[in-house]
């Protein structure tokens, strides 16, 4: 229950703009763990996130929600989520800078890495790690931003899990990263 709110209270974002006005309702992004993908999770659904032209694999077992847009991924009992957001192309560096401040006010002793090159089925992007304490329980944490097929969109992803509780959820985790991938 703990990942679900922090989704909501840190990125339900007011209006931002960029260019011609056009409005950014929620930021998201999200989490890619570098470790090879051990054994294949059963697959309970396909999401087809059409704004950011991309297919999405919800594990077995896994919910799926959609609010203002935003679709959330959660284990059953919510240890562990990922969401997907599309935001104007050009106002990424806003989201992130807005992702951030917003982590810091909700995370204690946030720390986050240097962000690094990735490429998830074709689609370049940046990827940023963190941790932190939530409520007083350590938390893992990333931010992924994509750049789609969409002509006007990229995908700001982000995923949190309590620390002690990822590890039980990783071959889902990696699943759902390495089976991201654009729209025929």
């Amino acid at each position: 229950m703990m990942t679900r709110a922090v989704i909501r209270v840190c990125f339900t974002v007011p209006a931002l703009t960029h260019g011609e006005g056009t409005a950014m309702r929620k930021l998201l992004t999200g989490l890619a763990l570098a470790t090879a993908l051990v054994a294949t999770p059963a697959l309970a659904d396909t999401i087809s996130f059409k704004a950011a032209k991309v297919l999405i694999d919800v594990p077995d077992e896994w919910h799926s929600s959609t609010d203002s847009g935003t679709i959330t991924l959660a284990d059953k009992h919510e240890n562990v989520a990922v969401s997907f957001t599309a935001v104007d192309a050009g106002a990424v560096k806003a989201a992130a800078k807005y992702v951030k401040r917003q982590l810091e006010k909700k995370i204690d002793k946030l720390t986050l890495t240097d962000p690094e090159h990735t490429t998830v089925n074709g689609m370049d992007g940046v990827l940023v790690k963190g941790d932190g304490f939530l409520n007083g329980v350590n938390i893992d944490l990333a931010i992924i931003i994509l750049d789609t097929p969409s002509d006007s969109n990229d995908l700001l992803v982000f995923a949190i899990g309590e620390d002690a509780k990822l590890a039980k959820h990783m071959d889902e985790v990696q699943h759902i990263f390495h089976h991201l991938r654009p729209m025929n």
